[in-house]
């Protein structure tokens, strides 16, 4: 007899709630007490800074015509904010600080104009920019005082600062060039068992990730990983980092496995993804790995592995009373005993799909429950084969 029931759904989903981009990225973000003062007095040179301009913008507005060529400095007017900008870092004797400055805007530069009329795309160009010039300067100042007192770990703070702020303005070449930074700063720090090395290793990672190399991603995960699974590290929250790291592997597990068109790579990193889950102690992400794990084995014909994982969906499903992924689960081993030949076991399987449904409340899930049991019943009907349930 010909398979009944429609093929498993297309990887990742049985329906949308499944699909594991949507979830919300979680960012390692601990700062400690150190890095609190620090952040809170990089915040108070920068407001100085600026009132300091607004101050010296009031006195400009003051003309002594007996002394207006000592007052005014055409040079303020003439020359761009960024050439004044680097002036300034260059009058205070921060010499690395504006070296830096000015090859990330040079390389913005070139790369705007290398994209031509796609330019319109990419971040808009930072050297007119106050705000970012501001936290640059002094950010960027405040390393190289670090790094002149041989203090690594305000180095990396400094870094990290910036990184984080240019995330949250979504000016991501940014914060990925201050990424890199912190990475090469935190290789350098010896006494804190390479904490600082690892989460520059897990933002390096999410940075590859957002730009789609995956392999990239995987290979700084990996090592943050490493980092965790020898240390009991928490975040100030007091959320385990190594848990963190099995989370974000799981997801970039994933997201391999679906763009991947061989099924034995399928199967490699849903199982990745599955074991991570549950070194992750999240049963509700284990569930749902296994879900898409039972898929690939269906595709790949080994309906007795597919069925396994589908009940093990089940049981996660069941324990976090998630109606939809005990009906899809239901769904899924009705297609597995089906291919087995097991048409009874389906029947059962199917019905119970049925009153989940009903229960719940869903009306699409009910729709295509009485569908699939329908359709298998009148083809059991219509080749005589009776059941007894």
């Amino acid at each position: 007899m010909a398979n009944i029931l429609p093929p498993p759904p297309a990887l990742p989903s049985g329906s949308v709630q499944y699909i594991h981009s949507s979830e919300k990225v979680q960012y390692v973000q601990s700062r400690g007490k150190r890095g609190k003062e620090h952040k809170n007095s990089l915040q108070q040179q920068i407001e100085e800074m600026r009132r300091q301009k607004k101050r010296d913008g009031k006195n400009e507005g003051r003309i002594d015509f007996n002394n207006l060529s000592k007052q005014i400095d055409p040079s303020n007017y003439r020359n761009s904010l960024f050439h004044n900008t680097c002036t300034s870092i260059l009058a205070k004797g921060y010499h690395q600080s504006f070296t830096e400055l000015f090859e990330l805007v040079q390389k913005q530069r070139e790369d705007h104009r290398i994209a031509g009329p796609g330019a319109i795309l990419l971040s808009p160009l930072i050297d007119d920019k106050p705000d970012k010039l501001d936290y640059l300067q002094v950010c960027l100042m405040s390393a190289e005082d670090a790094s002149r007192r041989g203090d690594l770990e305000a180095v990396y703070l400094s870094q990290r600062d910036l990184a984080l702020h240019f995330d949250q303005t979504g000016d991501h070449w940014l914060s990925d060039h201050f990424h890199n930074r912190c990475l090469e700063t935190g290789r350098l720090i010896k006494g804190d068992g390479r904490r600082k090395e690892g989460e520059a290793h897990f933002h390096v990672g999410l940075a590859y990730e957002n730009r789609g190399d995956l392999d990239k991603a995987v290979e700084h995960m990996e090592i943050f990983y490493e980092l965790t699974s020898a240390n009991n590290w928490h975040t100030e929250n007091g959320e385990n980092l190594y848990r963190i790291a099995c989370e974000h592997l799981r997801r970039i597990y994933t997201t391999i496995a679906e763009k991947s068109e061989d099924t034995s790579l399928l199967i490699e990193y849903l199982q990745k993804a599955h074991t991570m889950s549950k070194k992750a102690k999240d049963t509700y992400q284990e569930g749902l790995a296994s879900y898409r794990l039972g898929c690939a084995h269906e595709k790949n014909k080994d309906f007795d592995t597919a069925l396994q994982c589908h009940k093990s969906f089940l049981e996660r499903s069941r324990y976090h009373s998630d109606e939809v992924g005990v009906g899809n689960a239901y769904e899924a081993l009705a297609r597995c005993h089906e291919h087995k030949g097991d048409l009874e076991s389906a029947v059962q399987c199917l019905e119970l799909y049925v009153n989940v449904a009903e229960k719940s409340g869903a009306t699409e899930s009910l729709a295509k429950s009485c569908r699939a049991a329908g359709t298998i019943f009148n083809t059991l009907v219509s080749n005589n084969v009776c059941l007894v349930i």
